[in-house]
């Protein structure tokens, strides 16, 4: 899945929209969803997996991390791939660059250009992604396992 979704979006030279998850020095997971570079419609979403819960390695064997390695590199130095995130330059490619990973081509950071359009309002990902995108609060949704509990509780 991981292979074929970096071929198509090095075939297209896609818009790239990624966040990275850490548990501090540790990389935890990259997700990414390419764009149609047409009509900015949302594709096909996937996720980098290196560490899971608890700080085990997602990846049984070496070889097989070594390969989801390569397949994000390859999208983060590809030059002609546009790359957007939220926090970004401070955050994400920072730490990526700390692993070791290279990211090159187009940037747009999602929180400079909200502090230079609405520097009065919150910079903080949640409040932005309901505000212009009608997203839900993520952070009150349930977990699965918790809903999973309740309902076993409730019996």
């Amino acid at each position: 899945e991981l292979t074929q979704w970096v071929t198509t979006v090095m075939w297209n030279r896609s818009v790239v929209v990624f966040d990275v998850e850490n548990a501090g020095p540790h990389l935890v997971c990259c997700g990414m969803v390419a764009m149609d570079s047409f009509t900015s419609e949302p594709g096909a979403g996937v996720c980098f997996r290196f560490r899971r819960k608890g700080g085990d390695p997602w990846w049984p064997e070496w070889d097989d991390h070594l390969v989801v390695v390569g397949l994000l590199d390859q999208v983060l130095s590809h030059a002609d791939i546009t790359k957007v995130g939220h926090f970004s330059t401070q955050h994400d490619i920072p730490l990526l660059e700390s692993l070791g990973f290279v990211v090159r081509g187009p940037l747009i950071a999602t929180s400079a250009l909200l502090h230079a359009t609405h520097s009065e309002l919150p910079k903080g990902l949640q409040f932005n992604a309901t505000l212009f995108c009608g997203a839900p609060h993520w952070k009150s949704v349930k977990d699965e396992k918790e809903t999973d509990t309740a309902v076993e509780d409730s019996e």
